[in-house]
């Protein structure tokens, strides 16, 4: 119903202010003398305030506004004249919270003593809890319920005004859409939801839907606005609504939060060292936040190189290691062994009590753990111990290797797709649980006649196998390569920076040489056939 339209069989003559609420416009002078205000409702017969219009829809189920008895809410602490301007009242024992729809009633919402809901009218498309009530203008607050509703606006003593989310926090976002050319017209909108989860979701969920710039999230510090009205912390409301934040998505940053993330790195920015000068020189460090990958052919060292990286770690660090194709003896063993520097996994030469201190001295303090698992394991759950182990206090952790990961879906779909979702898992849990993971994945043969890996053939970051988000997703990405056919350099690998992120650094950056009576890669010269000093280099096939 419009105020240029007939209104009780009478005919609209002009428009006048209201006393009720104060608009300058919105009440409605009729050809009988009767006046109706659109914005509050207010309702006058021969200059006499009339109770609420008490018109419904014909053939319908709600309850006529005129039986429905206004009154003090002393459970909840509301006001009378509060209920009375929202059409809040009791009828027959039940509480019913009137909503309209283009200025007509159109739904109630009934809540007997039991906190038992049921609903009349028509709900598809309702407006906001009190939206007739107003028509845009500086400030509005959106509340999450009714009685929250009536707190604020009780609180505020009518002067702003307040609106309600007919479903609660779960369907907020969808009240919102419905009555969003409502919400518009105002300059600020303000969501004052629930202090708890499903309130904070909802508030940021209905902030996206608006203009950037118009809304603004209030942060409670009881648990809703009745609570506070009831515990008398009114001041505190309104300071959370005059304080109330300008939303932004999560994903857009702030000024505030780029100084933020940019002083706590700084804070952090201290890389630990690998066992080699020459890869620090070329890498400067391993650092939180990163996912470094190791490649190489099958047989190279990659797990052997991985180990004593991750020994060196432990010596300072709380380090995890992850390795699916070692059981723990073989693991335990080998890590003894670059410890005492003795192969204990071929042969233990050790006493009785020389290996036992090994052992206390290699897993003091559970500064060096393992996962007990050996073969195939389900991506979701091994990201789940990753997520454990961060929050222990392990933030670095060895990962050997990603392909056996996939292995146990190896009938599933195609492998590359497999990696591409696991590796960006990988990335994000690397990034949001601020940790350093290395690592290891396989590479590919070579096509076209090239040297096999076996023999020593070069790799780049299009051997990786099954996925170039491997390489794409890495921040760092190492290769060995080995002529494991050599007669007399057969021990010695060439390692390669194929991607290097933090400080675009690329080629071979080392030349090690495995001692395995010592169980230690040692810096080694460069073979006369090879380049002898680093020098950086980058081609299209390496940029990621």
């Amino acid at each position: 119903m419009h105020d240029n339209q007939d209104h009780e069989g009478s005919s609209f003559v002009k428009h006048l202010p209201c006393e009720s609420c104060g608009s300058s416009d919105a009440n409605s002078l009729y050809t009988d003398g009767h006046t109706y205000c659109f914005s509050c409702n207010a309702l006058t017969s021969n200059g006499q305030a009339v109770e609420a219009y008490t018109q419904v829809p014909k053939n319908s189920n709600l309850i006529p506004l005129n039986e429905i008895d206004v009154v003090d809410l002393p459970a909840r602490g509301i006001y009378d004249e509060v209920c009375k301007r929202y059409k809040y009242g009791v009828y027959q024992g039940v509480q019913v919270a009137t909503y309209f729809k283009g200025g007509e009633i159109a739904g109630q919402k009934l809540r007997d003593a039991n906190k038992n809901f049921t609903t009349r009218g028509t709900w598809k498309g309702i407006g906001l809890y009190g939206q007739q009530l107003f028509k845009g203008g500086k400030r509005v607050t959106v509340c999450e319920g009714e009685i929250d509703t009536l707190s604020m606006a009780q609180i505020m003593h009518n002067k702003w005004p307040v609106v309600g989310i007919p479903t609660g926090a779960s369907g907020a976002a969808k009240a919102v859409r419905d009555n969003l050319e409502f919400l518009e017209a105002f300059e600020e909108v303000v969501f004052m939801f629930d202090n708890d989860e499903p309130g904070r979701k909802a508030a940021k969920e209905c902030a996206d839907l608006l203009t950037p710039g118009k809304a603004f999230i209030a942060d409670l510090s009881g648990a809703d606005v009745n609570e506070m009205l009831m515990e008398g912390k009114t001041d505190a409301v309104m300071a959370a609504f005059w304080n109330a934040r300008s939303h932004r998505p999560d994903d857009i940053a702030s000024t505030d939060l780029i100084w933020d993330a940019l002083t706590a790195e700084e804070a952090s920015a201290d890389a630990v060292e690998y066992p080699w000068e020459a890869f620090n020189e070329v890498t400067h460090g391993i650092r939180l936040g990163e996912l470094v990958m190791l490649t190489a052919g099958t047989g190279v060292g990659k797990s052997t190189l991985m180990r004593e990286i991750a020994y060196h770690l432990s010596r300072q660090h709380k380090v995890a290691y992850i390795a699916l194709e070692e059981s723990l003896r073989e693991s335990a063993l080998a890590f003894m062994g670059i410890h005492t520097m003795k192969p204990l996994h071929l042969k233990n030469t050790l006493s009785d009590k020389d290996f036992k201190s090994a052992f206390d001295e290699v897993f003091e303090d559970e500064r060096l753990v393992f996962y007990d698992h050996f073969g195939s394991v389900h991506a979701e759950h091994l990201l789940s111990k990753i997520t454990y182990l961060a929050a222990a206090g392990y933030k670095y952790i060895f990962l050997d290797h990603i392909t056996l990961m996939l292995s146990e879906k190896a009938d599933q779909g195609d492998e590359r797709r497999r990696i591409d979702a696991v590796m960006t898992k990988l990335r994000q849990a690397v990034g949001r649980l601020n940790i350093a993971l290395i690592a290891v994945c396989h590479a590919r043969r070579p096509e076209g006649g090239k040297t096999s890996l076996e023999e020593g053939g070069r790799l780049s970051l299009s051997l990786l196998r099954g996925s170039t988000q491997i390489a794409a997703l890495s921040n760092i990405v190492i290769a060995l390569e080995r002529d494991q056919q050599s007669t007399t350099q057969k021990n010695l690998v060439t390692v390669r920076c194929l991607k290097n992120r933090f400080s675009g650094e690329t080629g071979i950056m080392a030349y090690l040489e495995f001692v395995k009576e010592k169980m230690r890669f040692i810096p080694a010269a460069p073979p006369p056939d090879k380049e002898h000093k680093f020098q950086p280099t980058s081609s299209k096939e390496d940029d990621f």
